[in-house]
């Protein structure tokens, strides 16, 4: 459960930051011009200095999906096709990172079921260090060219928000601010 969790926050920020460049759109962009826009959007903030996204393929060769589920509010890079567990009409996962990474699908239902917040649960705090999760694949490529980013703090939050349970007055239960 806490690698699921674990895996959620790190491609969390990479959700936020590819849907936040098309937020705004209410007409679908191409994914070859959105993969352009984002690089461009990279750059001009500083935080890659050549093209991090790819039109055509991931780094490990998947391509740059076309699947219709990812179209609309949702027009976001993903590579490869949707895949793990199927629940209520939908992926666990949308595809893959331009790193290799399981995409997670934040409309797939949520697996909590512990009463404990999320914030206040046992985290392990280098995951990539420990024995235990070091050669899973989910942890493998995460700690790439955005991690420890501050840039991605205010974009994380609102994408927890987005995937947090509510209490019983409607107040955020996994992550209050």
């Amino acid at each position: 459960m806490k690698r699921i969790v674990l895996i959620l926050l790190i491609i969390i920020g990479y959700i936020i930051l590819s849907y936040s460049v098309v937020a705004a759109a209410e007409e679908d962009i191409p994914r070859p011009e959105l993969v352009k826009i984002a690089n461009e959007e990279l750059k001009r903030k500083g935080l890659y200095r050549r093209d991090y996204f790819s039109d055509i393929q991931n780094d490990a060769g998947e391509p740059l999906s076309t699947d219709p589920h990812l179209e609309g509010m949702r027009n976001l890079i993903v590579y490869g096709r949707p895949h793990g567990d199927f629940s209520q009409d939908r992926y666990r996962y949308l595809g893959y990172t331009m790193d290799n990474d399981p995409f997670t699908n934040f409309l797939f239902r949520n697996d909590a079921t512990s009463s404990t917040a999320l914030v206040y649960r046992d985290w392990q705090i280098h995951p990539k260090d420990n024995s235990n999760t070091r050669n899973l694949p989910q942890i493998k490529n995460s700690l790439g060219d955005f991690n420890d980013n501050p840039d991605f703090e205010e974009s994380i939050r609102e994408g927890l928000k987005l995937i947090s349970r509510l209490d019983d007055n409607g107040n955020i239960f996994d992550f209050p601010e």
